[in-house]
């Protein structure tokens, strides 16, 4: 998606409604200033395997190149997967979710933004986190959810966590 502003609300009669974007195998970018807003949805993203042979190409990659993305008042997570990719001064914004902020396999933030206020569960969720080249990440009001509270696998951790069998944080010259 390149250039102006696009939305997607899901609210009818107060009642949040199924997912923003669902990508199955396929990879969404955003950029030239595109700005996209995801508002009162179920689950902003649901990433899907496609069908593809390899498993690395079968995971759904969504790049914010040079644009601005939001995701808010979520009841589920905003994301559930995928690559990630924020880039070339992008913000990503993700707040008021339900569960997981931004659950992803890989997160790059290389000289961009990423904001994480109020994810009921974990902030960010990921297996291989990387941010590099002034990156600037913000996570903060997570993990207040009483059912994420309840869950030992959860017990005292809100904003960022890995995940995996060989889970990987590296930060160059940037914030968390």
């Amino acid at each position: 998606i390149t250039g102006n502003a696009n939305g997607v609300s899901g609210e009818t009669q107060n009642i949040k409604m199924g997912a923003g974007i669902v990508l199955a195998g396929t990879y969404l970018t955003l950029q030239n200033g595109t700005e996209v807003h995801l508002d009162t949805l179920n689950r902003g993203f649901v990433m899907e395997l496609g069908q593809i042979s390899s498993i690395e190409d079968r995971v759904a990659k969504v790049i914010i190149d040079n644009s601005k993305m939001t995701v808010e008042n979520i009841s589920g997570n905003a994301s559930n997967g995928a690559h990630w990719e924020v880039l070339n001064g992008a913000e990503l914004t993700v707040k008021d979710i339900g569960t997981h902020g931004l659950s992803t396999d890989t997160l790059l933030v290389d000289n961009a933004t990423v904001s994480v206020d109020g994810a009921g569960w974990l902030g960010i969720y990921g297996t291989d986190i990387s941010l590099k080249n002034n990156a600037n990440v913000s996570v903060v009001n997570s993990g207040t959810s009483e059912a994420f509270a309840a869950s030992p696998s959860y017990t005292g951790k809100g904003a960022v966590q890995l995940k995996g069998s060989t889970p990987q944080l590296s930060i160059e010259d940037s914030t968390l």
